[in-house]
């Protein structure tokens, strides 16, 4: 029984660090900067534990635009114009 309760709190401590990792790069990214556990794989591409961000710059505004995709598929996007190499 104490195996189990030690793995619970094992697993129930990992989540709990990932979703502070989530929310402190989601906050970072929709106040325009870099995000910070995630890795740059390509200009203005963000990789991290299960989601992802791709960054650029707006064409008028200069304003940094974002998506924001899990495990591949994208759930939030605040492109005005879609940049090229987004696919959505």
């Amino acid at each position: 029984m104490k195996k189990i309760k030690k793995i619970t709190v094992i697993i129930l401590i990992v989540i709990l660090l990932w979703l502070v990792m989530f929310i402190v790069d989601y906050l970072r990214v929709v106040s325009e900067k870099a995000p910070v556990f995630c890795v740059q794989t390509k200009d203005g591409c963000y990789t991290g534990a299960g989601y992802s961000y791709e960054m650029y710059p707006h064409i008028i505004t200069g304003k940094k635009e974002y998506s924001l995709s899990f495990f591949g598929r994208i759930i939030k996007s605040n492109y005005t114009n879609q940049p090229s190499g987004v696919h959505r």
